[in-house]
């Protein structure tokens, strides 16, 4: 895959420089909703894309799964380029919280019991 051999690039070739302006470039192949787009790592220093191993369904875009099967590969975007890995927590604040801020809330019986049993089984509180 040429993607790959772009990250292989920077990686082995890559300098401060170069990491800070890839960081708000569209390099990362991504899924989103689905589907395949390339979306920069960060939009003002909030993650755009997460490292997901569970592949779960999720609204936030996850790396392409093909790609961090290369371990130099995941390395370089964890440590160099600091995406973060997507779990529980990324995923509530991420996608679960944002959606009750709305001045309007449109969420089905379905999925908002959903949204609390995923709070309540991740949450700290829920060992005690």
């Amino acid at each position: 895959m040429w993607i790959e051999k772009f990250y292989f690039f920077l990686l082995n070739h890559g300098t401060n420089n170069t990491i800070n302006i890839v960081k708000n470039k569209p390099i990362i192949r991504a899924i989103k909703d689905g589907k395949q787009v390339h979306v920069s790592p960060f939009n003002d220093n909030k993650p755009n894309v997460y490292i997901s191993h569970d592949n779960n369904k999720t609204p936030s875009a996850i790396v392409k799964p093909e790609i961090i099967m290369n371990n130099a590969i995941e390395k370089y975007l964890i440590e160099t380029l600091k995406i973060p890995i997507m779990n529980d927590i990324s995923n509530i604040i991420e996608n679960i919280i944002p959606k009750y801020k709305l001045n309007t809330i449109n969420i089905t019986l379905d999925e908002h019991i959903l949204d609390i049993t995923s709070v309540q089984n991740k949450s700290p509180l829920s060992t005690m």
